[in-house]
């Protein structure tokens, strides 16, 4: 039996807006298991970088919220900047030009961790 029209739309158009989710996407979910993992091994680690963590700070289109907020960005460490970026989750690294302010912020942070943790 052949779909409707309707029917055939229908799917097609579930198939293109929400295609399966990789095993990739599950492991970026919030409070993903893999996630959790990683962050635990990198903690013994950390204390030799100063760290700059960016999130956004304006809700992405259609779904109302951010996509990292603070709570997954920052992990809370002694030698963490958390910087917010004005901006969706894909406008927030997009800049207009090198006087940009989005841009000199995030240049300046990403020098000052490249320094090294101030001790």
């Amino acid at each position: 039996m052949r779909p409707s029209g309707r029917a055939l739309v229908a799917a097609i158009t579930s198939a293109v807006c929400r295609p399966p989710r990789s095993e990739f996407t599950r492991t970026l979910q919030t409070h993903s298991d893999d996630l959790l993992k990683i962050s635990e091994d990198f903690r013994p680690l950390a204390s030799r970088y100063a760290i700059v963590s960016f999130y956004e700070e304006h809700a992405y289109g259609g779904l109302g919220t951010v996509i990292v907020d603070r709570s997954s960005a920052v992990m809370g460490l002694a030698h963490e900047e958390a910087m917010m970026l004005a901006g969706t989750h894909s406008s927030m690294c997009k800049y207009g030009s090198l006087g940009d302010r989005g841009f000199e912020a995030v240049w300046k942070g990403i020098r000052r961790a490249s320094k090294g943790p101030v001790s």
